[in-house]
């Protein structure tokens, strides 16, 4: 045990630590500013530069590690929506539509202007994946389109992004529009309350029952044919449209949301049309009859 009387940790003695500790802390700089540069000038163009190696509705590794880059990849993905190629545009928006920015929902939504159908799409889907009630806006036009294509996957969308105003609204807009298209809004509208009054803070929603049999499916069925009636009929569409919700969801698990927003406009139809719809995409098309010609040439 050192005597009281030491004095060998001197002021000397002090700041040689100081200088250690300096020392120390530039090393640390040095470390933390190259671990910065690798990351922003090395490793985010090498990654940036994978960013189409998966397909629009596909995602992998390389879709993985653009999304990782967050904020950092949001101006080069903004430019490749003026790409010639209806793929890479595509891409950029589902990659987009992965990333918390300002720029995201604005860009989402010019781009369901865009001269390509799947383009118009995959915005849709982009808007739906985000689950920001912002995007709500840019949805709402589309009900004007002269396209049922397009103006049918809006009203789907809108059930995924609308805020309980839009709800209302839609609810409200549903003598304007007949069959289909009212029960999709109707769906829309039923989704939004449901998440709101019955999903709770996290927003989940159950999947629809399982009907568990031929004679299961049948009676559900049943049932969305009757409040398709009940519908048709504007009969307590508030109370109606939850319950059509609650049925005919698909409940949007998977990530390519531009098929499952196809596959929920089917599916309000009811679980039966639902089936058909699928088994309509499996069913390979029939033989065209025509015989095999050979050209030999001789």
């Amino acid at each position: 045990m050192p005597a009281l009387s030491d004095r060998t940790f001197n002021p000397k003695a002090w700041a040689r630590l100081a200088l250690i500790g300096v020392a120390l802390l530039a090393v640390a700089g040095l470390v933390w500013a190259s671990s910065v540069y690798h990351r922003d000038q090395i490793e985010a163009p090498r990654l940036l530069e994978q960013r189409f190696n998966d397909p629009p509705g596909r995602v992998g590794p390389s879709t993985s590690q653009v999304s990782y880059l967050g904020k950092r990849a949001v101006e080069t993905l903004v430019d490749d929506l003026k790409s010639e190629k209806a793929d890479e545009r595509s891409k950029a928006l589902e990659l987009l539509s992965t990333i918390d920015d300002p720029r995201v929902i604005p860009a989402l939504g010019a781009a369901l202007g865009d001269r390509d159908l799947g383009v118009q799409v995959s915005a849709l889907a982009g808007l739906a994946r985000t689950r920001k009630t912002a995007g709500a806006v840019y949805v709402w036009p589309l009900l004007q389109r002269n396209d049922p294509f397009i103006r049918q996957r809006a009203m789907v969308t809108l059930g995924l992004v609308g805020s309980r105003a839009d709800a209302e609204k839609l609810l409200k807009t549903l003598p304007e529009f007949y069959s289909i298209e009212r029960y999709l809004l109707a769906w829309s509208a039923g989704r939004i309350l449901r998440r709101l009054e019955l999903g709770g803070p996290t927003g989940y929603l159950a999947p629809p029952p399982d009907p568990g049999d031929d004679e299961g499916l049948a009676r559900i069925h049943q049932e969305v044919l009757g409040l398709h009636a009940a519908l048709d009929a504007l009969q307590d569409v508030r109370a109606t449209a939850m319950r059509l919700s609650a049925l005919t969801d698909v409940n949007f698990a998977t990530w390519d949301y531009a098929h499952q927003i196809s596959a929920q406009v089917i599916a309000v139809g009811g679980p039966l049309a639902l089936l058909r719809g699928v088994e309509s995409e499996l069913t390979p098309p029939r033989p065209t009859q025509r015989r095999l010609e050979l050209d030999v040439q001789r």
